[in-house]
């Protein structure tokens, strides 16, 4: 028999999942996540830092088209402030209290390169749905 999941308690499993401190992560390896996807070359160009997400820079989790939706409530922006430039593929979030477990990733549409003085934004989104939504 399939598992099913209410709609309703898809709210509460990402409100659940992002109610405490996470990590944001840009990455440098062509990796094209998938669900056995666990590490990532981490993005060092100069001027990066990991950005820290506190329970509170999430949204209130949301049903949009059937699916339970949760972003941060702004963007998290990334600068390069010299050095040589950096191809990028996407982002990871990890947990902060579960030995940095990888909770989320996306790769970008295109790559993005950095080059000194260059930003880049990223708003994380995540959401939830059945097979069925």
């Amino acid at each position: 028999m399939p598992t099913f999941v209410p709609d309703s308690s898809e709210l509460l499993m990402l409100g659940y999942i992002f109610d405490r401190p996470t990590t944001l992560h840009l990455y440098k390896s062509d990796t094209t996540p998938g669900s056995s996807t666990t590490t990532f070359t981490e993005a060092d160009f100069v001027g990066y830092s990991e950005i820290s997400i506190s329970a509170g820079d999430w949204a209130t989790v949301t049903t949009i088209s059937n699916k339970a939706v949760i972003q941060t409530s702004g963007s998290k922006v990334f600068s390069c402030t010299g050095g040589e430039s950096q191809v990028v593929y996407g982002f990871y979030i990890t947990s902060d209290d579960d030995s940095d477990a990888l909770l989320y990733c996306e790769r970008f549409a295109t790559s993005r390169t950095l080059t000194s003085g260059t930003d880049i934004a990223v708003t994380p989104k995540v959401s939830l749905s059945n097979d069925d939504s």
